[in-house]
């Protein structure tokens, strides 16, 4: 089981073709988790909060995102399980 986060703090690094962001963020193993076995993703960051969906099942559009509102530094450390 996994411990839901309203944010995190990643880094990122890029190449002339590519931008990889990478995040503190553990994802459920769920079948209900729609990134479990899916090979390829999209995202794109709307009000300051990155959306993560399969490509193969975009979210419909217009997606409502509430970001955290909560100004507390992000955690950087993993919680025990």
């Amino acid at each position: 089981m996994t411990t839901p986060r309203n944010h995190t703090t990643g880094t990122v690094t890029r190449n002339s073709r590519a931008l990889q962001l990478y995040f503190n963020v553990r994802f459920s193993s769920t079948p209900k988790n729609p990134l479990r076995g899916t090979d390829e993703f999209a995202a794109f960051c709307t009000d300051g909060v990155i959306v993560v969906y399969p490509t193969a099942d975009p979210p419909e559009f217009p997606l409502e995102v509430t970001p955290p509102t909560d100004e507390t530094p992000p955690e950087t450390a993993n919680p025990d399980p």
